[in-house]
């Protein structure tokens, strides 16, 4: 028995005849329907030649109709009768809406099954990966879950009142930080915290201490508040194990030297330390994926499905220059980075979360002397758009990386804020970096 692909007839006739009645319901239904919605090709083109006739800022009706389908034989041919007959069926007034919401379940049912089908034959192929294949299918069904969801103009007004509620929410409750609490007040001071749709870059050349830094925010920010509330971290290392990450995590917390924990040389007290600090973590909303590879979309189809589930507020990648773009066009090293961050930047604001991204500055940084080798933006410029694409940029930058005659290192780290679209630039924050422990403590308080 041959089955029947999803259909709106009675609503797709009560629609179209709705609209004879009342034209001005055309600006709805070309708004939230395309021509293909409708599964009778005949009431796809009445549909065309309604949507264009209110383009052109023409009355419809069904001798107007008729008249375009005379000037415009390459849509085809409709009988005069069929269009009269639309005009005539008297549909309920208040059935509009339900006529839309059942022709767009119908349309969306067989989108389905055509892009199943499509999966099925995709999935024969041998030239490519099960990675690849297994990506091909996440981006097709994502495409599928949000073709519906619509994005209306927004009236400065009602945006303006929302603003205004987020800004007597933060001074009622005191609050200086509006986006994610970074744990440091004085990055907090200039940041506000991260936000929503942020890219943030942390660049640094390698040994300065960007893993462990962006450890340390990982930590603060998913660390349970006082009222049981979590927020959820999603840290991608391209560069560590997990086991590392936990490792380094577990030295933080418990202030246990990190080279005794991976000799497992602890005395009696700092194992009991260790056990209270591992059963502390479990509240944690970090949530590590060392499945993923390294190409941009695997990590965005896998970011997709974490903010599905409820379980993202902050995406960490380390690092920036060890993925790969989904395509293989690019003729150089630069057109690369750049459709990476610019990926990253699109991919904080689908899904309006903010993403730091670890990146390696090139060794022309230690080339310069002194107080030349902080690292400035021009040293981002020859890493293609990433300056252009971030909304902050921090660089990390120690005296201590310089250091040739067996001298003493400070642990004294600079965290410069570089570029901060939303707030304070050119800003530097002492920090101290106790590296045997992977922690940063911020040493001076910025005030306001």
């Amino acid at each position: 028995m041959q089955r029947q692909l999803p259909s709106a007839d009675l609503a797709e006739t009560n629609l179209l005849a709705s609209i004879f009645v009342e034209p001005s319901l055309i600006v709805t239904a070309a708004d939230m329907l395309q021509a293909d919605d409708f599964f009778s090709k005949n009431n796809a083109i009445v549909f065309t030649a309604m949507k264009s006739l209110y383009e052109r800022e023409k009355e419809i009706d069904y001798v107007s109709v008729g008249e375009f389908f005379q000037e415009n034989p390459s849509l085809g041919t409709i009988s005069l009768d069929y269009l009269k007959f639309l005009s005539e069926l008297t549909p309920s007034a208040d059935g509009f809406e339900t006529y839309l919401e059942i022709i767009l379940d119908a349309s969306l049912k067989r989108r389905i099954i055509k892009v199943s089908s499509e999966i099925v034959e995709s999935g024969y192929r041998q030239n490519q990966t099960a990675e690849e294949y297994l990506e091909a299918v996440e981006r097709q069904v994502y495409e599928l879950s949000t073709s519906r969801k619509t994005s209306d103009f927004e009236h400065v007004g009602v945006v303006a009142n929302q603003y205004y509620a987020k800004l007597e929410k933060v001074g009622k409750l005191g609050q200086k930080v509006t986006g994610l609490n970074t744990g440091f007040s004085s990055l907090n001071d200039v940041t506000t915290g991260f936000q929503p749709e942020e890219l943030i870059i942390i660049a640094a050349r390698p040994g300065m201490g960007k893993s462990a830094f962006a450890i340390n925010l990982a930590l603060n920010v998913a660390r349970p508040s006082s009222k049981g509330e979590t927020k959820h971290v999603a840290l991608f290392s391209l560069e560590m194990s997990n086991e590392q990450i936990v490792g380094r995590m577990l030295s933080n917390l418990s202030g246990i030297d990190n080279m005794k924990l991976r000799k497992a040389t602890l005395r009696p007290e700092e194992w009991k330390e260790l056990g209270a600090t591992i059963n502390m973590l479990q509240d944690y909303g970090i949530h590590f994926n060392d499945s993923v590879a390294s190409k941009v979309g695997e990590l965005r189809a896998k970011c997709r499905r974490y903010k599905n589930e409820g379980k993202l507020d902050l995406i960490i990648i380390d690092y920036l220059q060890l993925l790969s773009p989904s395509s293989a066009r690019h003729s150089n090293r630069q057109e690369v980075v750049s459709e990476i961050s610019r990926s990253l930047k699109q991919l904080a604001k689908e899904l309006k979360v903010p993403i730091i991204a670890l990146s390696q500055l090139s060794r022309s940084v230690e080339q310069r002397k002194g107080d030349d080798r902080k690292p400035v933006l021009s040293d981002l410029r020859e890493s293609g758009s990433i300056e252009q694409d971030a909304d902050i940029v921090i660089f990390l930058h120690s005296d201590d990386y310089y250091i040739k005659d067996g001298s003493e290192p400070t642990g004294l780290i600079d965290v410069i804020i570089a570029k901060n679209r939303q707030g304070m630039s050119g800003v530097e924050l002492k920090f101290r970096f106790a590296r045997q422990q992977s922690r940063f403590y911020q040493i001076e308080q910025r005030e306001n």
